[in-house]
């Protein structure tokens, strides 16, 4: 009964990971590291405890509290470690990569993303191996190098349209999108957004629906077409709540309210600030909190509410202080100045107001924020005009438009710098489709020679059988003439000109991808580096054997060193997984 429980659960799990039930998931994994798992073997625990692992690990990430995911993350791991040449070790890294991407580990997350991805191909995992690499596009765009994020999407979305998997494509357009809306092409982005959109208005998974809906609200708020952002916001927010996914839902609602700021509606902006900030308070998560609680206090001083203001805004100061985050901390600090600096507040201090505002120049000054240096100058010579003090109005004017030159010089070299990287994708994916011409002439020719070869021995084989068959037949003096054509026979069974044009096809496709497989796995021989290439190109054992002029046995030798060298399992299809080791050499991992 209690193993017949245990596996309900199980599978009741695996089926909500795969609808993005998180709280589903959540909940059931709780029951089941409850349950009475006495009668279970060794083995079903094991198993047992690895789902816990994983489904913790994974709904607390989505829920909203990475840091809470982090300890399970990693038991997940070292319990899949123990045989490290399975899917479920690489499903494991894939996890703890993820956790730490979402606690902006960016390092840790690309270390755990790579294993993964290794592990993955080298089973020939494709579906988990497009995941990683889109996960991999999402560290590359936080770290801002726009061209490596848009590779490894592109790269993610051409595996998933292999596998005809449609809505998972479209996760990676999302992430095409981001790129875009993060470069300013703001046009490109919804383009991107809404084809993903009309492929997942089709597919189960609601959550990344609700989420593409979310990021065309935000576009379109940047548009500046409020009606539009509000309309797509309050849908994301809807489907969110109705997967109860709070985390998502306050996201969505503090970016509301950042619309009905800009759109002026101030009573409304509050009110969406106000849902953010309590939604996260009960989740626990302070930094999230902090965030819109800064936008809320900057709201209320709008107001003249400067009492509410100077709590938000000095609770979200402390929070991203201890949290070592200097943007946040310091524009928190200087809207807080400014409260000091304001003739019509209560706690009017001109000295102390810009005594704070000085403290947030010098962090911005020590993180090179050229952007809001510039803003919190010409907040600084509007603070000096209001008091008459001309001298520091005009030093402060000085500054501010020193820094927004520079700004405007930066924005200059970003759209440069994008249209370089736009062209440097575009070269690279010239250069990947004459690779794969070279390939595609290379295991023809190879093929053909292959074919050619084998017909020709097959011929040959005969021809020698025969004459062995006459050798009873033959008179004294005919043995010599016998041995003679015995001998030419023998030596054309292995050409050396054939061998000699088969090295040079063999060495081009080693000069074309092998230089990477071999950095990557240096146990490998030269002529071991030359089966896996031959292998993963389709030839068979007697077509190889052919070709390097070797026996049939000494290829099978071969192949079993390879799936020793390369950790591939016998269940295992040698030729897809060394076929996929060939195609991602085509690529940079970094």
């Amino acid at each position: 009964m209690l193993k017949k429980k245990a596996k309900v659960l199980t599978t009741a799990i695996e089926k909500e990971l795969t609808n993005q039930n998180y709280d589903a998931v959540y909940r059931l994994a709780k029951e089941l590291q409850s349950s009475d798992n006495s009668c279970l073997s060794t083995f079903e625990r094991n198993e047992v405890m690895l789902i816990v692992q994983k489904a913790m690990a994974i709904a607390t990430t989505w829920i909203g509290d990475a840091n809470r995911s982090l300890p399970y993350a990693v038991e997940y791991v070292r319990i899949a470690s123990e045989d490290m040449d399975t899917s479920t070790y690489a499903d494991a890294c894939h996890t703890l990569g993820y956790v730490h991407q979402r606690l902006s580990q960016n390092d840790e997350a690309l270390k755990w993303f790579e294993e993964s991805l290794q592990c993955s191909v080298k089973l020939g995992s494709n579906k988990p191996a497009a995941d990683t690499m889109n996960n991999i596009g999402n560290v590359r765009l936080t770290q801002s190098n726009y061209a490596c994020a848009l590779e490894w999407y592109l790269e993610a979305q051409r595996k998933y349209l292999e596998l005809n998997l449609l809505p998972e494509a479209a996760t990676s357009q999302i992430g095409i999108g981001h790129v875009y809306r993060e470069c300013g092409r703001l046009d490109f982005a919804l383009e991107q957004y809404f084809e993903a959109l009309g492929v997942l208005e089709k597919s189960i998974k609601r959550t990344n629906h609700a989420i593409c809906l979310g990021n065309i609200g935000i576009v379109y708020q940047k548009l500046g077409d409020y009606e539009k952002s509000v309309e797509y916001l309050t849908r994301s927010m809807a489907e969110l709540d109705a997967l109860d996914l709070q985390g998502g839902v306050a996201m969505f609602e503090g970016n509301l309210g950042i619309t009905f700021c800009a759109a002026g509606d101030s009573i409304r902006a509050i009110k969406c600030y106000e849902n953010a900030i309590n939604i996260y308070g009960k989740m626990g998560l302070a930094l999230e909190q902090a965030l819109f609680e800064a936008n809320l206090g900057v709201e209320m001083s709008r107001l003249g509410r400067y009492d509410e203001a100077l709590a938000h805004l000095s609770s979200a100061y402390e929070v991203e202080l201890r949290a070592g985050r200097q943007e946040e901390s310091a524009g928190a600090l200087w809207h807080i100045g400014e409260i000091y600096a304001s003739k019509e507040s209560q706690y009017y201090d001109i000295d102390r107001g810009i005594e704070l505002i000085r403290k947030a120049i010098e962090t911005y000054q020590e993180i090179g924020s050229d952007y809001y240096l510039s803003k919190a100058h010409e907040a600084f010579a509007d603070i000096y005009k209001q008091h008459d003090m001309w001298q520091e109005c005009a030093y402060h004017l000085e500054q501010h438009h020193q820094y927004y030159a520079k700004v405007q010089s930066a924005e200059v070299r970003r759209q440069a710098d994008m249209l370089g990287w736009e062209r440097k994708v575009a070269e690279q994916t010239r250069e990947r489709e004459q690779q794969a011409v070279i390939l595609a002439r290379v295991q023809r020719d190879v093929e053909r020679m292959a074919e050619q070869a084998t017909n020709k021995n097959q011929l040959l084989d005969g021809i020698q059988s025969r004459l062995s068959a006459l050798r009873p037949y033959v008179e004294k003096n005919g043995i010599e003439i016998l041995e003679q054509l015995e001998t030419a026979v023998q030596r054309n069974i292995s050409s050396s000109d054939l061998r000699k044009q088969v090295e040079r096809e063999v060495d081009e496709l080693i000069e074309t991808s092998g230089h990477d497989m071999q950095r990557r796995f240096p146990s490998l021989t030269k002529t071991e580096l030359k089966v896996a290439l031959l292998v993963g190109m389709g030839l068979t054992t007697t077509n190889i054997a052919a070709v390097l002029c070797v026996s049939e046995r000494t290829v099978e030798f071969h192949r079993l060193n390879l799936r020793k060298k390369l950790k591939i399992d016998k269940h295992n299809d040698l030729k897809g997984t060394l076929f996929s080791l060939l195609n991602l050499c085509l690529i940079d991992v970094r």
